[in-house]
Formats: structure tokens, sequence, C-alpha cells
């Protein structure tokens, strides 16, 4: 789901599946690792399963394009191997 708020857009990621926490959790660290070593990521503000019964993930939305279809795909995945 995408959300336009007074404090910026979000997007939540929820799952019915309680394994797929795990999942969120491990994107966090990967995310987390990634935007440290200067790969342009959404910040994620939250994972969990406490607010509502199913795992979450809630992150600030960024602008752009997902490279899966982009016509410079392979470019943009060399340069995000170089990172």
């Amino acid at each position: 789901f995408t959300a336009e708020h007074d404090h910026g857009n979000f997007v939540l990621r929820l799952s019915p599946e309680p394994e797929r926490l795990r999942a969120y959790e491990k994107e966090q660290w990967t995310v987390a690792r990634a935007r440290a070593a200067g790969v342009p990521t959404p910040e994620i503000l939250e994972v969990g399963a406490r607010v509502i019964p199913w795992p979450y993930m809630l992150m600030r939305r960024v602008n752009g394009h997902e490279a899966s279809t982009h016509a410079r795909r392979l470019e943009i995945l060399t340069a995000l191997g170089e990172h």
C-alpha cells in the first residue's frame, strides 16, 4: 500500500504469512548495509508484527523507476554490484 501524508510518502507492505516477518527483517538488515555503502535505498522505518497481527514493513517511498523493467537494467545492476 502507498500513502501520501503531511510527513511524506510511505509504503506499507503486509503479509498474512507469519514467516514473512523473518524475510522483512533480513531485508531491513540488507538495506541498512547497502545504504551505509552509499547505495540509494528507501528508509525502512519499522518492521514487525506488533501493531497488527500480520508481519509488516513501513518505509519511506522514494521517487524513481524499478530497474526490473528498465531499458538499461544490466548497466544499473552492474553499477549496483560495484557498490
